[in-house]
């Protein structure tokens, strides 16, 4: 059966994500995973894949991280 396409308005999605790192003061300028200096607008929302995932999970990663080869199509 084919995937159905989402019509969900993805910028809600992650200004939602957003206010929510903004009340946990998570973001604080760095990427999650190397360190390395990082601009919000520059910054990327990474997640796994994987059953009991929670919001908990979400990274805030540079471009870099966010494309590393063990992170390309993920299931």
């Amino acid at each position: 059966m084919p995937r159905i396409r989402a019509t969900d308005d993805h910028h809600d999605i992650r200004r939602m994500f957003w206010a929510m790192f903004d009340k946990q003061d998570r973001f604080k300028g760095k990427c999650e995973d190397c360190g390395k200096d990082l601009q919000r607008k520059d910054a990327k929302i990474h997640h796994r894949k994987y059953e009991g995932a929670t919001v908990k999970d979400l990274q805030i990663v540079c471009n870099k991280c966010n494309t590393k080869t063990e992170n390309k199509n993920l299931i």
